[in-house]
């Protein structure tokens, strides 16, 4: 079994279970990114286990490879096969394949379900066993990719939830605090929603500096969890008119 005859298989057997009452269902939890085929999920999860049995020539930087042809299709299903493929291979991954997903975000993801699953299922180990750090991350957030800016708050979600210390975290992520784009404003929030919930001090404190300057979406997040007195505080002061 050769990378590209995988590929075709693989696109085969999308098409043939298409399914547009899926997409249907689906679409309206995306604004963009979202080019699907309609395949049931638990579908496509039992094709990954037999592919994964079927390609057993295959190594992990074939997959990188095969994973590389499947996102540059643009179809949602496809993407999502990519990341499974690897994380059929949880233990062998390292520094390297973070690079290359790091690319992926760079050059194919266009969804926040994508950029997340990323984040929860393929950074979340990698961080516990050391491989990388929160520092390694903030180096994408200068990436042109928007899904690769976003994947750095939300992933620190998951550091913040093994050391309840976000000072570090909520210092590497000022250069994106006034970012244009949605997705990274919503990401940025969240993280800073689960890090209030941990340590709401320094969370304060942080947002404080901000409230006149960054976008109100980074806030509608971040104090999601707050009383409404509490939200009061980090409002918008309103400019006064010449």
């Amino acid at each position: 079994m050769t990378i590209d005859n995988a590929f075709d298989e693989i696109i085969n057997f999308m098409e043939s279970n298409a399914n547009p009452e899926i997409v249907a269902k689906y679409k309206r939890y995306f604004t963009s990114g979202y080019d699907a085929y309609g395949l049931q999920q638990g579908i496509l999860f039992s094709a990954i286990k037999e592919w994964t049995t079927k390609f057993s020539n295959f190594t992990l930087q074939d997959y990188c490879l095969l994973g590389e042809k499947l996102f540059a299709t643009g179809k949602y299903e496809a993407g999502s096969a990519a990341i499974l493929f690897l994380l059929e291979h949880k233990k062998q991954l390292d520094l390297s394949h973070v690079d290359i997903v790091g690319n992926w975000l760079e050059k194919y993801v266009t969804n926040w379900a994508h950029c997340d699953y990323i984040c929860s299922e393929f950074m979340k180990p990698l961080q516990k066993k050391k491989i990388i750090d929160y520092k390694y991350l903030a180096s994408w957030l200068n990436s042109e990719g928007i899904y690769k800016r976003r994947a750095v708050p939300v992933s620190y979600i998951n550091f913040v939830k093994e050391t309840k210390l976000p000072e570090d975290l909520m210092e590497s992520i000022r250069p994106i605090m006034h970012d244009p784009e949605k997705p990274v404003r919503q990401g940025i929030g969240w993280f800073l929603r689960e890090a209030w919930k941990l340590n709401p001090e320094p969370v304060e404190k942080f947002l404080l500096e901000y409230k006149d300057s960054s976008p109100r979406l980074i806030f509608q997040y971040a104090t999601e969890k707050m009383s409404k007195e509490q939200k009061e505080r980090f409002r918008a002061e309103k400019k006064k008119k010449n």
